[in-house]
């Protein structure tokens, strides 16, 4: 029992689209549980809420802007994972999309 090419790039055109929706997921629920709900240090990740003060009680890290991390703001340790799932996500979606173009384009180009 063989497998045809037809088959072959069906298969490879569900899964791609299964990767593209579980990567989509997975940004949804990075969206709502990796971004800050309170200002934080982002060095250490302690919560900043309430502070008077320019330095981090922690970690002792002044409170520049690029090291505060705002409220809605991504973190910078997830930072990098969201784009590469982002990227999966364009690169899976992308190839479901041409491969459905193969599967429905006539052999021989559709001349007659």
């Amino acid at each position: 029992m063989s497998m045809s090419l037809e088959h072959l790039q069906a298969g490879i055109c569900l899964a791609s689209a299964a990767l593209a929706l579980v990567c989509l997921v997975i940004v949804r629920v990075m969206n709502r549980r990796c971004r800050a709900q309170h200002p934080r240090c982002g060095k250490c990740g302690y919560s900043l809420e309430g502070l008077a003060s320019d330095k981090c009680s922690e970690c002792g890290s002044w409170l520049t802007s690029d090291v505060l991390v705002r409220p809605g703001d991504l973190s910078k340790k997830w930072s990098l994972v969201y784009l590469i799932v982002w990227g999966v996500m364009i690169i899976a979606a992308a190839l479901a999309i041409m491969l459905v173009g193969v599967l429905f384009t006539p052999l021989g180009g559709g001349r007659s």
